[in-house]
């Protein structure tokens, strides 16, 4: 909602429950990464590996984690051992030659494990075996994930240090992609410019699935940004993504600069948390702990009538990670804490807004209330009011069929500010940055709704759409339009 006339976002169609819906109900992973595609278009900047290290991954930051418990504080590497800050040596010099992509996995693997660059995790090999709750079965190639998750691992008897696993979205720590083909393969071209847009098929067919890989580790985790890693043929490049845009390094030579790439593992490795990007407002729950037997106790017994019960039952799905979000109260400056299982509304994307939407419990309420929190990366504008502001204002003036605000905030520290200051940074000659300035919000109001999709008769859907145009005519008389209306909104 906005009190002013400004344009966030052009209005949008209504955006499908799942990411990959189309309107046959079908997975369409082609126009999905199409999609995504597109949405990255001029957002991308190229950077010497120098330059990227020194800026994400500088050498005061390079320190060892103290040994906390992954699950309480933040995931992560909490219980590695400290790393010897010698120079560390290439594992990639003396590698026979690649014969197929499926060769590079099971070499790369074996190489990384075998160089112990990163104590506490290991590299994972799965490139044929997709996660069984991920309905597009998209599975990235090799991926580094904490030890006590490597999932599925096949064969554990192997001498070789290959391991080989089902994907996990969940716990994936960083997907690691292989091409065999260092250019029809590379997502970037260092010959067009700062940007690297390139207008190859083929080319951008890999730059569709590794957005479509990290919007599955965006939609799976809390994460403020994440890195990638392409092997191309005897080259690679090292990514970093958020909800503005993305930096790549200039593709390099395995065999020359492996060492720096070995460098950059053993240092993410050693790096705190945030700096790898993790939330640290969220806590993945054990599924033995306090809180998550609470969740599962609240719907022990659920009434068929109990729309909010049922619906909440269905986002315990043990094969998912829960969590204990944050949520900051711009009133009492106080922070709350609610428990949440898997998504109920997930808006798809990897920049921009990203919504995503829980039926939650208030750790401090001592009854069995359900509430519904909003997970936004909002548009960060003097121009555009909180929504919570808003719904505080249509609170206190008593408008008729808007949600009851209970608590909203910004989480401190979690927006892409620095991401568009680098890319001023990196083109001085640019007067307009296309990247937008997101700041990561929470809000929670205290009715769950319903779909509207999910109406049992005319009736309802007629007086649904009834008390809508009258809220937004309430809402109006204030000063107030709600100018990105749809059938979507999870709010």
């Amino acid at each position: 909602m906005s009190t002013k006339p400004v344009s966030d976002s052009p209005p949008k169609s209504y955006i499908p429950k799942s990411v990959f819906d189309t309107a046959t109900g079908k997975p369409d992973l082609f126009a999905r990464k199409a999609e995504l595609r597109k949405k990255m278009h001029i957002k991308t900047t190229i950077m010497t590996l120098e330059d990227f290290e020194k800026e994400f991954f500088p050498p005061s930051a390079h320190s060892n984690s103290p040994p906390v418990d992954r699950y309480r504080a933040l995931t992560g590497n909490l219980n590695a051992a400290a790393v010897p800050g010698d120079q560390v040596k290439n594992p990639f010099k003396g590698l026979d030659a690649f014969t197929s992509e499926r060769d590079m996995y099971k070499k790369l693997t074996s190489a990384l494990n075998k160089a112990g660059l990163c104590p506490g995790y290991t590299f994972v090999s799965t490139p044929t075996r997709a996660d069984p709750t991920d309905e597009s079965k998209l599975e990235a190639d090799m991926g580094l994930y904490p030890d006590e998750a490597v999932p599925g691992q096949v064969d554990s008897t192997r001498t070789d240090d290959l391991v080989q696993g089902r994907m996990n979205w969940s716990w994936l720590e960083m997907f690691i992609e292989c091409k065999m083909d260092p250019t029809a393969g590379d997502p970037f071209d260092d010959g067009k410019g700062i940007g690297g847009e390139t207008d190859t098929e083929s080319r951008n067919h890999v730059l569709g699935q590794i957005l479509s890989y990290a919007e599955l580790v965006f939609h799976r985790q809390h994460r403020t940004h994440q890195y990638v890693v392409l092997f191309l043929g005897t080259f690679a490049r090292i990514v970093r993504i958020d909800r503005s845009g993305m930096f790549a390094t200039k593709k390099f030579s395995c065999a020359e600069h492996g060492d720096k790439l070995a460098d950059f593992f053993r240092h993410y490795a050693k790096g705190d948390p945030r700096q790898r990007g993790y939330d640290d407002t969220a806590v993945r729950l054990k599924p033995d702990s306090a809180e998550a037997e609470r969740m599962r106790d609240a719907v022990k017994e659920v009434a068929e009538a109990d729309y909010v019960g049922r619906q909440f039952r269905c986002t315990l799905d043990e094969r998912w990670s829960w969590w204990k979000l944050a949520v900051p109260d711009s009133d009492t400056k106080k922070v709350r804490y609610f428990l949440v299982g898997k998504p109920h509304f997930r808006a798809p994307g990897v920049i921009g807004r990203t919504t995503r939407g829980y039926i939650a419990l208030a750790e401090d309420d001592e009854n069995t209330t359900f509430v519904y929190l909003k997970d936004a990366w909002r548009v960060d504008s003097d121009d555009i009011d909180k929504e919570g502001v808003t719904l505080a204002k249509l609170n206190e003036h008593k408008v008729a069929y808007v949600p009851t605000l209970i608590c909203h905030g910004d989480l401190a520290g979690q927006d892409t500010s620095s991401t568009i200051a680098l890319w001023k940074t990196c083109h001085p000659g640019e007067k307009d940055c296309p990247l937008k300035a997101h700041q990561h919000y929470r809000l929670v109001v205290k009715e769950v709704g319903k779909p509207l999709d999910e109406f049992t008769n005319g009736a309802e859907l007629i007086t649904a759409i009834l008390c809508a145009v009258s809220a937004h005519a309430q809402a109006y008389a204030l000063g107030i339009i709600h100018r990105d209306i749809s059938a979507g909104d999870p709010s």
